[in-house]
């Protein structure tokens, strides 16, 4: 501890010695400021933003935000210590300097001492802060505090959406959806909401996929094919399904996406394993749930495609009009996808690639449906189209270029799309 001590005071030295030299020079001066700061006030608000953050209040966002504020204001309060400057009085310098000097590290100490911890350099407390921790009933009970909070805030969206993680973390699963329904109705199109609300729906009806949560992870995979969670549920309906195929397809582009060494991508390898596996005929052991995108499967796996006979494969090539050719950055992504001719508005299969591949080769096939239940092979017509979109979004947007065919067959070959109009 002594240690501490002896860098807080070569520290303090240290700043005297870039503070104190211009305060002892000859300053112009006109008298000491009647006004009072406000430092008392702002540390009581300092405490309490801290204790609004610790109850669950304030998102770790929202308390560093509350506590640049609290700075400004800190800021604020300095010139309230000397009044504006008319004729120099030298010894005024000298008092002001000596004052500054002693009043800085005191109150900087003094505010340590109220706000901070010097016992928390010691490793043995962390041991026992550890053992500390908050219990389950306490943190239902800060959940349960910003739950109050967000009653009188229907419109806080990033509140609700933390609400209903935070109810399924804590495994109260029916308040979980009730709070992903109301931020899925203040908030715009969002492929994580849905893939949180399916998660929870699966929970819900007894860690099923089928019927609304697999819905809402086809919409999730539309408005975003790269988002982790939703490819890996996608993949676990796939195996539930004995689609074996699409699952190692799935978990395939979710492992591509996924952190390296982290534990979603040790659970994706797990899975790719055991799928594989599986479509040889040499593992019935059961998946962890996990997702993915991006590796074709195995002959063996394709062997076991819920289509016998003829593979069902379409190819053509996407063109960019060279009226629009101005009109399109390189790293503009380009969708191109399949969807039923009439009824189902949901792409059957999708593939993305960058704009400055174009003229594109594509294949579209049931290995990039989008959906263990809705796949190119179970529609014989289809329109394919191709879109360019710099925000990379899968929903459509103002601005973005597209082209697409009439009805043909879903086996069709030479395809050709010219992306020749603007959204």
């Amino acid at each position: 501890m002594i240690y501490f001590w002896i860098c807080i005071g070569v520290l303090i030295g240290l700043a005297w010695a870039f503070v104190l030299p211009p305060l002892f020079r000859s300053q112009p001066n006109e008298g000491p400021s009647t006004e009072k700061g406000n430092l008392p006030l702002l540390q009581e608000q300092q405490r309490q933003i801290e204790l609004d953050l610790a109850s669950g209040l304030l998102t770790a966002e929202k308390h560093q935000e509350a506590l640049d504020e609290l700075a400004l204001r800190v800021l604020a309060e300095v010139p309230a210590a000397a009044s504006p400057i008319a004729k120099p009085q030298a010894g005024g310098s000298w008092m002001v300097g000596t004052g500054l000097g002693l009043m800085v590290p005191v109150l900087a100490l003094g505010i340590y001492v109220q706000l901070g911890s010097v016992q928390a350099l010691d490793p043995t407390r962390w041991q026992a802060s550890a053992a500390s921790a908050p219990t389950l009933n306490e943190l239902n009970q800060m959940v349960d505090g910003l739950a109050q909070r967000m009653r009188n805030e229907p419109q806080n969206l990033e509140g609700w959406t933390q609400l209903g993680r935070a109810y399924a973390l804590l495994q109260r699963f029916d308040e979980a959806r009730l709070a992903n329904q109301h931020a899925m109705g203040i908030s715009p199109p969002s492929a994580q909401l849905l893939t949180d609300q399916a998660d929870v729906l699966s929970v819900l009806q007894g860690s099923n996929l089928l019927g609304e949560p697999m819905r809402l992870i086809e919409q999730a995979l539309f408005l975003d094919p790269r988002n982790v969670k939703a490819l890996a549920m996608s993949g676990q309906a796939a195996l539930d399904g004995q689609d074996y195929a699409l699952a190692i397809t799935q978990w395939s582009r979710a492992l591509a996406l996924a952190p390296k060494e982290s534990e979603w991508a040790n659970m994706l390898e797990s899975n790719l394993t055991q799928a594989r596996r599986k479509a040889q005929g040499l593992d019935d052991k059961p998946a962890a749930a996990a997702g993915a995108l991006g590796v074709a499967p195995t002959q063996a796996a394709q062997a076991q495609s819920p289509t016998p006979g003829r593979r069902v494969q379409l190819q053509g090539i996407v063109r960019l009009s060279p009226a629009l050719a101005d009109k399109v950055r390189p790293a503009d992504t380009v969708f191109v996808f399949a969807r039923a001719a009439s009824g189902l508005r949901m792409p059957l299969a999708i593939v993305t690639a960058a704009a400055k591949d174009l003229p594109l080769q594509f294949t579209l096939d049931d290995n990039t449906a989008m959906s263990a239940q809705t796949k190119l092979s179970d529609f014989e017509q289809v329109i394919v189209g191709a879109r360019i979109s710099r925000t990379g979004q899968a929903t459509p947007q103002s601005g973005d270029l597209r082209g697409q065919t009439q009805a043909i067959s879903h086996t069709s070959q030479g395809v050709e799309i010219t992306i020749d109009q603007m959204q």
